[in-house]
């Protein structure tokens, strides 16, 4: 199994990072919608868990930091890896500067 881990430090509210932070996943819903079968926030919104076809996902809004791991299993997984990891990076580079 591989694993994506990262964290990308922000200076918002933590409201703006929490709002941003949706758009990163409604972002992943639109473009890997065929993979993506179900995403849940916890109550306070500052954790979001994702599951779908082939991995599973939690992105964490801190103050001060967004935190997203990423599991990815069997060897499609790790070859993936690092096209998933550059894509998430992008991804939050772009929503949270």
């Amino acid at each position: 199994m591989a694993k994506v881990e990262f964290e990308h430090k922000h200076g918002l509210s933590r409201a703006e990072a929490v709002a941003r932070a949706k758009q990163i996943v409604d972002e992943v819903k639109k473009q890997f919608g065929d993979f993506v079968k179900d995403v849940s926030w916890n109550k306070e919104e500052t954790i979001a868990k994702a599951t779908g076809k082939g991995f599973s996902a939690e992105v964490h809004v801190d103050d001060g930091k967004l935190r997203i791991n990423v599991e990815l299993p069997g060897l499609a997984g790790m070859m993936l890896a690092s096209k998933v990891e550059s894509k998430m990076k992008e991804m939050v580079t772009k929503f949270l500067s």
